[in-house]
């Protein structure tokens, strides 16, 4: 079980090191407390999508330590039609993003 665990922890700290986040999309809003629809390792720059809307997404990573990365996300799963009406909430490693008018199928994190 240790050895798992040292395993995991190595893996976590090679997929930080490489200027990647982790990728939550929530049925609801605010993140917390919501349904996952979807969770992906991604880099700067992929189009991460979705075949359902999502209202919700928290990036996490150290590059969101408490401080506003720049996200977009879009209506359509090909990261086209951009949303422009979001809230952003930061955190400990995080960004949570609520979508406030419509649901998203594609977000893009654009360092």
């Amino acid at each position: 079980m240790r050895q798992a665990i040292v395993y995991l922890l190595s893996a976590c700290s090679a997929v930080f090191a490489q200027d990647t986040a982790l990728f939550d999309a929530y049925d609801s809003a605010r993140c917390a407390g919501a349904n996952i629809i979807e969770t992906s390792v991604v880099k700067a720059g992929d189009c991460l999508h979705t075949s359902t809307a999502f209202a919700s997404a928290q990036f996490r990573g150290r590059q969101f330590d408490n401080v506003e990365q720049p996200v977009v996300f879009f209506s359509d799963e090909l990261c086209q039609n951009e949303i422009t009406d979001v809230a952003v909430e930061t955190g400990d490693g995080f960004n949570c993003f609520t979508l406030t008018k419509q649901g998203a199928k594609g977000a893009k994190w654009v360092v």
